[in-house]
């Protein structure tokens, strides 16, 4: 695949500084949800990894998202290397996950990275376990807004 020209650690190093790309709707949905668990939780719960996802990045208008940038519902297939097999993974708000048919909480360490990154980008997230993990984002099998599919 043209994605493995390089080894992943210096596709990430290449894409890792990239700057992240939402939708207004992602957006506010995020900050909604970000607000809902500090309420829940205390101001002490200020989670730097949630503040740096809906602080980092541009927003646009859902009508102008390039079709290759992981958006809210997107479908995509990642995987560790050209040999290894694919996942396919779908990042979708906390109440809708479910691991077993491949569907991610934004919230999960994987689908914070996966946000608003773009096709042919390498991610890093760590496991449950601790483990770091890098990935490649190899293909958007589905995106909301490409299919003009928009929700507020």
């Amino acid at each position: 695949m043209k994605h493995w020209k390089h080894n992943i650690v210096g596709i990430f190093e290449e894409t890792a500084d990239r700057p992240r790309v939402y939708t207004t709707q992602n957006m506010r949905r995020l900050r909604s949800l970000v607000e809902k668990i500090r309420r829940r939780r205390g101001d002490e719960a200020r989670n730097t990894e949630l503040d740096d996802l809906i602080g980092n990045g541009s927003v646009v208008a859902p009508t102008r998202i390039p079709c290759d940038i992981v958006t809210l519902n997107s479908k995509i297939s990642v995987s560790e290397s050209p040999s290894s097999d694919s996942v396919t993974i779908t990042v979708v708000f906390p109440k809708q996950e479910d691991v077993h048919r491949g569907k991610v909480s934004v919230l999960s360490p994987l689908g914070r990275a996966a946000l608003g990154r773009r096709v042919g980008d390498a991610i890093e997230y760590r496991t449950p376990s601790k483990k770091r993990r890098v990935v490649m984002i190899e293909r958007m099998l589905y995106q909301p807004e490409a299919m003009g599919h928009y929700r507020a």
